[in-house]
């Protein structure tokens, strides 16, 4: 006999399904000299206007510097957790002037890896020729997690997941690379935000890779307690020969 009751948690599960997926969102914003331009994936300024999980923005202006981005990734909704703003050899952030520049590159809508998590998380600054020799940096990320879902446009929201830096570095070839691992619970849906920092300390020309990435992945279970489920078997044969020799014997 048909029960519709029997599906009402498959249904409910679709449901959430469909809104955290429909809730999925992916956007990178940059900022200097107090202004800042954000480029949503498929968006205007997104070179090739499809929503597919990649970002690449050619030669965007923002105040007195220019972000060009070779590429900017995300699998949001799928399984892994990963954001990352990635270094192909021609990212690269141009102006003059003594300024702070970032990169605010968030996804939300994550369903999973759930529960609890490493958080992995890496930025790396350097910077590239035509900047003037002796001009200097103060290079620093943060990393963030979410439960609220929130997809951030200039300042990030959440959980602290991974930091590094500041670290200074100078021209024309300084650079520095800062990585961080911690533990989070993550519960679905969730967002990633990635912050990425240089604080250009010299009046004149600069030009400057800033790069990172943020991914979650599931904790390994401890060696120790897989051998001890490997041996559980084991043991339970043993306690079933035991009570049947006593069986016997009695």
């Amino acid at each position: 006999m048909f029960r519709f009751r029997n599906f009402l948690p498959l249904v409910a599960a679709a449901l959430l399904f469909s809104a955290a997926s429909a809730d999925a969102g992916f956007q990178v914003t940059f900022k200097a000299n107090g202004a800042d331009a954000t480029i949503v994936d498929g968006g205007a300024g997104d070179a090739d206007l499809v929503v597919n999980g990649n970002i690449v923005v050619i030669a965007q202006a923002v105040g007195s510097y220019t972000f060009n981005v070779t590429l900017s990734s995300t699998n949001t909704p799928n399984a892994g957790g990963k954001i990352a703003f990635i270094n192909q050899g021609t990212n690269s952030i141009v102006g003059t002037g003594a300024t702070t520049v970032e990169i605010v590159a968030s996804a939300n809508g994550f369903l999973s890896p759930t529960g609890p998590m490493y958080a992995y998380s890496s930025s790396t600054a350097q910077f590239l020729g035509g900047s003037l020799p002796g001009n200097s940096a103060d290079h620093s990320y943060a990393a963030y997690y979410d439960a609220g879902n929130a997809l951030v446009t200039t300042t990030p929201v959440g959980t602290v997941i991974g930091s590094g830096g500041p670290v200074l570095i100078s021209a024309p070839a300084g650079s520095n690379n800062s990585t961080d691992t911690q533990i989070v619970t993550t519960a679905a849906p969730y967002a990633l935000t990635l912050n990425l920092i240089a604080d250009l300390n010299s009046s004149g020309p600069n030009s400057i890779d800033l790069d990172g990435t943020l991914e979650i992945s599931a904790v390994p279970v401890p060696a120790g307690f897989v051998l001890a489920l490997a041996g559980m078997p084991v043991l339970g044969v043993g306690a079933w020969l035991r009570r049947r020799r006593a069986s016997a014997e009695s």
